[in-house]
């Protein structure tokens, strides 16, 4: 199971990265949100040849970490088509 970590770098722009069995990333990937176009787009290779954009998992996944108020020192994880969040650290 992969475990993400993201943080806001400033005001609309994110980084996530993706863990697994180790204690380096597997991958570093930025999120830009626009907020006028309620838009999120992602720099990984599955972005950019996924169609349906909204569907990205790192995209959902951020706009699950934003809607519970960007919480800082929390780890991220997908269990069953859901996401879910655990705080490892106090901020």
């Amino acid at each position: 199971m992969s475990t993400y970590l993201i943080k806001e770098l400033e005001n609309n722009r994110f980084q996530i990265a993706n863990f697994e069995d180790s204690a380096a990333p597997e991958g570093v990937y930025e999120l830009l949100y626009t907020k006028t176009r309620d838009y999120m787009s992602c720099n990984c290779r599955g972005f950019r040849m996924q169609k349906d954009k909204s569907e990205h998992k790192h995209c959902k996944m951020a706009r699950f970490w934003m809607s519970q108020g960007k919480p800082e020192g929390v780890a991220l994880w997908e269990d069953g088509g859901e996401y879910k969040m655990n705080r490892f650290v106090e901020a």
